[in-house]
């Protein structure tokens, strides 16, 4: 499963859960989904440890710009000739900013 494992990896250098975490996660999936990079995000996403946004990229082994100092990248919201908005998560205090 040398794809999983790329998966894992890019999991683990986005910055979005810790080792511990991921183990944790990844043991609660169903065995069937933990063979594809794809299902084994899916899984992540609805179990609530990755966004929707990040569950992809890291499936597709892009782990860049998923944490911005204690920012953890959600959605886009916007986008405009001078830059984007996006929804993000406060590590700190779980607040949602822009």
């Amino acid at each position: 499963m040398p794809a999983v494992d790329s998966f894992l990896k890019s999991v683990l250098r986005s910055g979005l859960l810790d080792s511990e975490q991921l183990q944790s996660a990844v043991r609660a999936a169903p065995p069937d989904s933990r063979s594809a990079p794809e299902s084994l995000a899916d899984h992540l996403v609805k179990a609530g440890k990755l966004s929707p946004l990040s569950g992809a990229q890291t499936a597709s082994g892009d782990s860049a710009g998923l944490v911005l100092g204690p920012y953890q990248i959600l959605s886009p919201l916007g986008r405009g000739g001078m830059g984007a908005v996006y929804l993000a998560r406060d590590s700190r205090d779980l607040k949602l900013v822009a």
